[in-house]
């Protein structure tokens, strides 16, 4: 201590005379975690060079940053999932795994983004670094989903590291090297941190701007967008069952795209050549036949199948554990019509029609009332053979062209573990509001730096609206 003082006093001497003495001292103190460094076998670091050696070997990972949420009194399941194999396909498609319901209103969340081949492989990237790194320096990173389309999948991603900008062929980023980016969401649970694979896509169009700071974009599409190259000759399905069939086809346009596919006893007839259209078109025409669809799972596998029901349903009721902040809702009126004709397109039966309209004098579409005539477009069937059967389908058909059809959007925080087709409760009795929906599409900004996470918008399936 003496010693210490004896330091810090000649600082206060010019030569020969002492101008002051020292007032006050503040100390130096470093807090360390003990139990980290336990569990890793360290000891405690002497020195920066030590603190240096221990911080790199107890950091697990890089993400894009840890961000707080407020969660407005959300109790719902928030499903994640952890150390998920990257192309290993449960029967759920790949489904997240459901973890205890999350009910803190601050939640500590964070995202990362790592190169992977087309077999799954993490691909460590090199360039403008000496350290090989694991995961992409993403400033920003947005992810689209959109059930309702076979490329239900896209993101894009932000760069302001000007090495991560693709330029020539050899940048892993590059959209013909062939590579994919995975996305993961996560969570501070319980001091660890919990994952959710939010999608595999891949890499297309890269772009950028120098505004005296350098950024780059590089726009992700669904994996099945890469499988849409053409057959380069004909390809013979004839006799083929459906998986059969669907499985020639990806071996034709996109033999390295991991594929998973069910059974079927659907045959095809026994001339059925491809090649003179889209294979899209046609996996989606084959798959049909019993009843499929074709669509890429969270982990970038290629899955044909019976599309699965997710069995969760949420319930965003008004009220103080609803986390609904937003909702906007639309009442669509064009589809709308009193009159429609249904005709028998038999060539057995030319001549049989019906034409039904709405004839109740009370109804507000009734064909004398002042909204007039509004005929819906005609049906041509060839199930009908008979007056009575044209009349039923027609009154089928008018009884949905007299309701509106409504679409509904919501704003919740994040969770990136919706499903399309899961339903939804909604409830806002002032503006009408209160029906079981169907999730359709949503669009999430994953946790960026120095950023509160920002909240989501998920779009509900458009319903008709019941009386």
């Amino acid at each position: 201590i003496d010693e210490q003082g004896r330091e810090q006093i000649l600082g206060f001497f010019l030569p020969g005379e002492l101008f002051g003495l020292p007032m006050c001292a503040a100390p130096f103190v470093l807090i360390l975690r003990n139990d980290l460094l336990t569990a890793a076998g360290l000891e405690v670091p002497k020195s920066f060079d030590d603190i240096k050696q221990v911080a790199k070997a107890l950091t697990v990972d890089t993400t894009l940053d840890v961000s707080r949420d407020v969660l407005a009194g959300a109790t719902t399941p928030l499903a994640v999932s952890r150390d998920v194999d990257a192309f290993t396909v449960p029967p759920d498609w790949a489904a997240p795994v459901v973890v205890p319901a999350i009910d803190r209103r601050v939640r500590t969340l964070s995202a990362r983004a790592e190169l992977v081949d087309a077999t799954g492989t993490p691909v460590t990237v090199t360039v403008g670094t000496d350290e090989p790194r694991s995961t992409l320096p993403l400033a920003s990173a947005s992810v689209s989903f959109k059930g309702e389309v076979a490329e239900q999948w896209a993101a894009t991603l932000t760069f302001t590291d000007p090495w991560m900008i693709p330029t020539d062929s050899t940048h892993p980023l590059w959209g013909a090297r062939n590579y994919y980016v995975r996305l993961w969401w996560r969570i501070l649970d319980g001091g660890e941190w919990t994952e959710h694979l939010v999608c595999t896509v891949a890499i297309g169009n890269s772009g950028g701007q120098d505004t005296g700071t350098i950024s780059g974009t590089v726009q992700c599409r669904d994996v099945l967008s890469t499988a849409r190259g053409g057959y380069g000759g004909p390809l013979d399905v004839g006799g083929l069952t459906v998986d059969e069939a669907l499985r020639a086809i990806f071996e034709r346009v996109a033999p390295t795209l991991p594929l998973q596919v069910g059974t079927s006893t659907v045959t095809l007839p026994d001339v059925y050549e491809l090649g003179e259209q889209d294979p899209a078109k046609d996996w989606t025409e084959i798959a049909a036949l019993a009843g499929w669809v074709v669509r890429t799972g969270r982990d970038g596998t290629v899955v044909a199948g019976p599309r699965p029901t997710p069995t969760v349903a949420l319930d965003w009721s008004e009220g103080p554990d609803c986390p609904v902040t937003e909702l906007s809702w639309d009442h669509g009126i064009e589809h709308m019509g009193n009159r429609i004709t249904v005709r028998s397109s038999d060539p057995d039966y030319v001549g049989v029609y019906a034409t039904v309209q709405d004839d109740d004098p009370a109804s507000p579409t009734w064909v004398g009332g002042p909204w007039g005539v509004h005929p819906l477009p005609s049906i041509d069937s060839d199930a009908v053979t008979t007056v009575e059967a044209a009349t039923n389908l027609a009154r089928m058909h008018l009884g949905r062209g007299l309701r509106p059809v409504e679409d509904v959007s919501v704003t919740i925080p994040q969770r990136p573990d919706l499903e399309y087709r899961q339903v939804v409760h909604l409830a806002r009795r002032q503006v009408g509001i209160g029906a079981d929906y169907r999730i359709s599409s949503w669009d999430l900004d994953l946790p960026v730096t120095g950023q509160p996470p920002a909240p989501m918008s998920v779009r509900m399936m458009q319903r008709t609206v019941e009386e």
